[in-house]
């Protein structure tokens, strides 16, 4: 529970400082470049190499959790197949010598949460 009201205070204090180093929000909203974070991050710096260096460290963020979700999600899907609670549990339930099965629960997942964000 602590956990989350840490987390909680540290999202206000982040979304006030979005909205104070925004910029003008019609100009964010129809940014030229897609995402709108990437022109509040040019907002911000008025530096180009800055922003690519922000940008780069919020994808390096998102792969990060990216690749957590889906070695979660990999191990659930073998857990449940050991106990034979998944279809296909004869396949994906053993782990093998090779790694075939756990290619196939790791793909499996990736392509269930890549949809998702």
């Amino acid at each position: 529970m602590s956990s989350f009201a840490v987390n909680a205070i540290l999202g206000a204090f982040t979304i006030i400082t979005l909205i104070f180093t925004c910029g003008d929000l019609d100009k964010v909203l129809h940014s030229p470049y897609g995402l709108p974070v990437i022109d509040i991050f040019y907002n911000t710096t008025n530096n180009i190499p800055a922003t690519i260096i922000m940008v780069l460290l919020l994808m390096m963020t998102l792969l990060a959790s990216a690749i957590a979700v889906v070695a979660t999600a990999s191990r659930q899907f073998w857990a449940f197949s050991r106990d034979l609670g998944r279809p296909f549990s004869n396949i994906t339930g053993h782990v093998s010598c090779n790694g075939r099965t756990t290619r196939i629960r790791t793909l499996t997942c990736f392509k269930i949460d890549s949809p998702k964000g």
